[in-house]
């Protein structure tokens, strides 16, 4: 009987020892080990994206090194050797991308990101009629995908026939950093629905079929792809990293450095690009205290990190899922014709851009104040003439045409419905509408001095205005302009001798300008106006121009609180 009872004991044991669940197992993660830095403390006024090369040898990126005083592109080998200066401008240079035979490099330049490319063999460099973010060449050589700047639409650009074509095409969504994927033949992209949503969403390019990747409640800077395509890292604007893979609702964890990193300090990543063919990735590093709140890339007043390459090493991941690359397709989205194919009378095709209202009205005036409104339109076809019109409002409402200025003066309080249109030559078309609140005149003797809660307050106030003989709204070779710069100071003492240094994003030869520019005294809320002359040279080139400003004051340097956009338009430019 004690036997008996003792085997049943057993067995019972036994059958729970089998039965009883096991151990988890650990979650699977991916670690960059051995992160080596190759340049130290790159600078860039926006932000730094290195990427691998098709041969995954040399590692392309834009920034400045220590001496230079405008933005470069750089090319640098893996091994480690000194970076080469491939490209300079006084303009901001983003996003870099080498193309799949490393004949030719595709980057976007200035504030309004100008996509242009470089022959690496004759160093010319060619700008393209277009406006985007995160360009890539595909595998023809010829085409560019990249991200358009106006509309948030993904675009392809095939550069000998300069015809572009929509990939995407969402009205009220933001479509951003698309990368070709493995096959050649797919994108993936990062779509923002909505405050606070994003997606990663992957289609083949000549069928629009989106897939579903990942969605999150997260802010996204970039994404990038492995070998097999089967697997991404995103980078996030805090310095971390997280992982997805393809058909998978989890996020892997990444871990940035070893083991022996372990200590108070924490490593930060970012825009992160895994090799075409290792198991290899460089990305933007940097370090700060483990219980810092910030990440260290801002911290200087510029961009600021280091060029860092590291190792994959997969914990719990089947590594051929990874690393095997998918087969490529040959395709081509822009067929070129044989010249014997085409008829005598060929033309080109003629695709007109309609242009876009960018700017904001004001929404509230008081009774017997004039209401200005300065109407802003986006045209990147360049020699398309806009005009400004009214299609509902106030009767006592003008609106000059060629300028987009809208000069009401309220009748009396309460709302008031305006309906503006601005059109091209060409019959494109982009209208707005909006309403403005018309409050009471206050009786300022009865405002109090005293406020439980203070509203910081602005030290100026400024306007920019951009005046041409003709009224064509642009800036030509010989032309005589002038910007008329207003300001305003807010504070209640005088500022004097405040000095006005313009920013103008164009080559130094393009445009001759003013450089003697103070205001001798500014005193309290009075507006003080500088003219200042500008001419075109015969070397303007045809683009947006930007024009920014910094005030040198008694208490430190301000950035001058108003911009302007202004068109340089050169026929006898070869560059558009």
């Amino acid at each position: 009987m004690r036997l008996q009872k003792v085997t049943v004991i057993w067995l019972s044991a036994l059958v729970l020892m089998t039965c009883a669940p096991r151990k988890s197992e650990k979650s699977p993660t991916i670690r960059f080990s051995n992160p080596r830095t190759l340049i130290e403390k790159v600078q860039s006024g926006y932000v730094i994206v290195p990427r691998f090369n098709p041969d995954a040898q040399s590692i392309i990126f834009n920034g400045r090194l220590g001496g230079d005083y405008s933005d470069c592109i750089y090319l640098v080998a893996v091994s480690g050797s000194a970076p080469e200066k491939l490209y300079e401008s006084d303009e901001d240079l983003y996003f870099p991308s080498m193309s799949p035979d490393q004949k030719q490099i595709v980057f976007s330049k200035g504030l309004s990101r100008h996509l242009n490319v470089m022959n690496l063999d004759t160093k010319a460099v060619t700008a393209l009629p277009v406006y985007g973010s995160s360009p890539t060449f595909l595998n023809d050589n010829e085409t560019i995908l990249y991200s358009n700047v106006i509309d948030g639409n993904l675009n392809l650009f095939n550069v000998p026939s300069s015809e572009n074509r929509e990939i995407t095409q969402s009205y009220l969504t933001a479509n951003s950093y698309p990368i070709l994927m493995p096959d050649q033949g797919s994108v993936a992209w990062i779509e923002n629905i909505r405050q606070g949503l994003f997606r990663i969403n992957q289609s083949p390019i000549d069928s629009l079929f989106i897939t579903r990747v990942f969605q999150f409640y997260a802010p996204v800077l970039s994404m990038t792809c492995s070998p097999s395509g089967q697997l991404f890292f995103l980078t996030n604007p805090d310095g971390s990293v997280s992982s997805v893979r393809t058909g998978d609702t989890t996020a892997i964890n990444v871990i940035i450095g070893d083991e022996k990193y372990k200590t108070a300090i924490r490593h930060y990543a970012q825009f992160v690009h895994w090799s075409p063919q290792e198991n290899r990735v460089v990305y933007v590093g940097d370090q700060a205290d483990k219980n810092s709140f910030r990440t260290p890339y801002l911290q200087t007043g510029m961009f600021t990190g280091s060029i860092t390459i590291a190792d994959v090493v997969l914990d719990g991941i089947n590594s051929a899922d990874v690393f095997q690359s998918p087969p490529v397709k040959g395709t081509y989205f822009f067929p070129v014709k044989k010249i014997n194919e085409l008829p005598r009378t060929f033309q080109p095709i003629s695709r007109n851009n309609p242009p876009r209202i960018i700017s904001e009205p004001p929404e509230k005036t008081y009774d017997g104040d004039l209401f200005l409104y300065r109407i802003q339109a986006v045209e990147i076809d360049l020699y398309d003439n806009l005009r400004y019109s009214m299609v509902a409002g106030p009767s006592n409402t003008e609106l000059l045409e060629k300028t987009g200025m809208l000069i009401w003066l309220p009748p009396d309080t309460g709302y008031f419905h305006f309906n503006v249109a601005v059109t091209d030559n060409r019959g494109g078309e982009d209208s707005q509408e909006f309403d403005v609140q018309v409050l009471p005149t206050p009786d300022w003797r009865q405002v109090s001095v005293f406020s439980k809660k203070q509203t910081p307050v602005s030290e100026f106030s400024a306007g920019m205005f951009f005046v041409d003989k003709d009224q064509d709204g642009f800036l030509t070779p010989g032309e005589s302009c002038q910007i008329l710069i207003d300001l305003r100071n807010n504070l209640p003492e005088p500022e004097e001798n405040v000095k006005l240094q313009l920013l103008i994003s164009t080559e130094p030869n393009e445009i001759e300008w003013g450089d003697s520019l103070v205001y001798s005294r500014l005193e309290n809320n009075i507006w003080n106006r500088l003219s200042v002359p500008i001419r075109g040279s015969e070397s303007l080139r045809n683009r947006p121009i930007v024009i920014r400003g910094i005030l040198e004051t008694r208490r430190g340097i301000r950035m001058l609180p108003a911009n302007l956009i202004i068109t340089g338009k050169n026929p006898r430019s070869g560059k558009k």
